[in-house]
């Protein structure tokens, strides 16, 4: 079957009924997408989490993991935003947490593997 265009759908979000907030996904260029690529790959790798032993650790280091952790999640939220202006990084966090992980793999999905 040949490409069209034309098939490719444009995506969109709706937050309700956790938050009333629904809209399209912007069609962002090339440069924004690997700019957005980049900043994501630079929060992980600013995060200093390298082959970790979970079994092993004491609690310092457990409680040290999960606030880096946090800083990665918060790190997406704000890459993320910034990259879809709409919704932004306050309406994403405005979202239980359980639907900001699903969104925020969605839209990493769509744009770091899009062929996925």
């Amino acid at each position: 079957m040949p490409f069209k265009a034309e098939d490719i759908q444009q995506e969109t979000y709706d937050f309700n009924p956790h938050l009333n907030k629904s809209g399209v996904i912007r069609e962002p260029s090339t440069a924004e997408i690997n700019k957005f690529r980049a900043d994501i790959f630079k929060v992980f790798t600013n995060s200093g989490i390298e082959g970790v032993d979970v079994e092993n650790m004491d609690m310092s280091e457990f409680s040290s993991l999960l606030e880096k952790g946090s800083e990665i999640e918060q790190g997406t939220i704000d890459v993320v935003g910034a990259f879809l202006q709409d919704p932004s990084a306050d309406d994403i966090r405005a979202l239980p947490w359980r639907v900001q992980r699903a969104f925020l793999g969605y839209i990493t999905g769509l744009f770091i593997r899009p062929e996925a």
